[in-house]
């Protein structure tokens, strides 16, 4: 049973914009915050979704009348878990951020920076991670890489799992959400289906994406984003109809209208149609996933974690270490426990570095990690969270 297993993350910046409502837990004590006690280990499923380029901002609701959401099941998620506003990268290189995530040490430690730098894509064999701890004790570990780079021959992070998918170190190309989760669905259904205690690790890099994906869910996105811009231009107005029955043309037809405009207002307006498109293709995913763990029976014993690997690179930062500025380097974090309780929102410094110890500390299998991991923030959690606000 995975009694409120796992916690750290879900939403740095979340504070930043409107938060779902919700009802105020029974029993908040002074100040606001809810005596949450003693946080039970144990648990049977634990699955982290990390998407690349996540910041609080896509986490709020759509700010005008009419607007399309591209993250429903997301803030619906945020709206029954724990919500960390401070939460801090380890690194800003996509290898070192993944390590960190399955070993909870800083880039100098784990030893993996970048691609860029020689020598430091892999991850060591003597480095302990979280999946070759729960390994040991018997939890089955799946893993699905959408970013080429993560090739275990290149990146050393298959240690402990018992399957790893990743497109493969000459792919060319981040595998979309369209083209993973159809061939790792499958797989992650028979485990789950098991009833094996079950850890998984989906990494996601369609919010790194720039160009506008040829699908008809981008259409409300490109209406919306555009609709100043073609009310005063018949040609991108053309664009976009042409958009609406040919995906595959219509994204030809706003390249080479806009294109030319790179960096304009109707340009940028055109790329953040495509990251609305892509988050909604994410989130459906994230809601489909959570259908899967309900009809396997294990939502309400199941932790879902929802973060980024990384914050953006500060020019000051060497690739693969830490960013120095807190502003840049906050991606998104949140975490669901089972039952959807404790719920709400903490200001307790997090890093990156300490979700392998809360992992391990969840599930109440005790940590072989190196000692200069950081610290599982489950002790942390009582009475610190505070209730969303209705």
């Amino acid at each position: 049973m995975i009694r409120h297993a796992l916690p750290v993350l879900v939403a740095a910046c979340f504070a930043c914009g409107e938060r779902a409502s919700e009802e105020p837990a029974s029993g908040t004590g002074a100040g606001g915050s809810t005596p949450v006690g003693r946080v039970e280990r144990g648990g049977e499923t634990l699955v982290v979704v990390t998407i690349d380029g996540l910041r609080g901002a896509r986490l709020t609701a759509p700010l005008e009348p009419g607007w399309p959401d591209p993250a429903p099941n997301l803030r619906a998620l945020a709206a029954e878990s724990v919500v960390f506003e401070d939460h801090v990268a380890a690194c800003t290189g996509l290898n070192g951020g993944i390590a960190t995530l399955l070993t909870g040490l800083y880039a100098r430690e784990h030893g993996v920076g970048s691609l860029r730098q020689r020598g430091l894509t892999a991850l060591p064999a003597d480095r302990v991670t979280v999946t070759e701890a729960l390994a040991e004790v018997d939890w089955r570990c799946l893993g699905a890489f959408a970013a080429p780079q993560l090739d275990p021959a290149l990146s050393g992070l298959d240690q402990g799992f018992d399957e790893l998918r990743a497109p493969g170190l000459f792919a060319g190309r981040v595998r979309t959400v369209e083209q993973l989760w159809p061939d790792l669905r499958p797989a992650l259904e028979a485990e789950l289906s098991s009833g094996a205690p079950h850890f998984a690790l989906l990494q996601l890099g369609d919010l790194t994406l720039a160009e506008v994906p040829a699908v008809s869910e981008a259409t409300p996105f490109l209406r919306a984003h555009l609709a100043p811009f073609a009310q005063r231009d018949e040609l991108l107005a053309g664009a976009l109809g042409r958009f609406e029955n040919d995906p595959v043309a219509g994204v030809e037809a706003l390249m080479g209208q806009l294109g030319r405009g790179r960096g304009s207002a109707a340009w940028v307006a055109l790329q953040a149609a495509g990251v609305d498109t892509r988050l909604f293709l994410v989130d459906r995913m994230l809601g489909e996933l959570v259908e899967l763990l309900r009809s396997a029976g294990r939502w309400e014993r199941s932790s879902l974690v929802v973060t980024a690997t990384r914050g953006l690179a500060d020019r000051s930062a060497d690739a693969g270490e830490a960013a120095f500025s807190r502003a840049i380097a906050r991606p998104a974090l949140l975490v669901r426990f089972p039952g959807g309780a404790p719920r709400g929102r903490s200001d307790r410094p997090t890093s990156a570095t300490d979700l392998a110890a809360t992992i391990l500390d969840a599930v109440d299998v005790p940590s072989a990690l190196d000692p200069r991991a950081g610290p599982s923030v489950l002790p942390a959690l009582a009475g610190d969270v505070t209730p969303t606000p209705v």
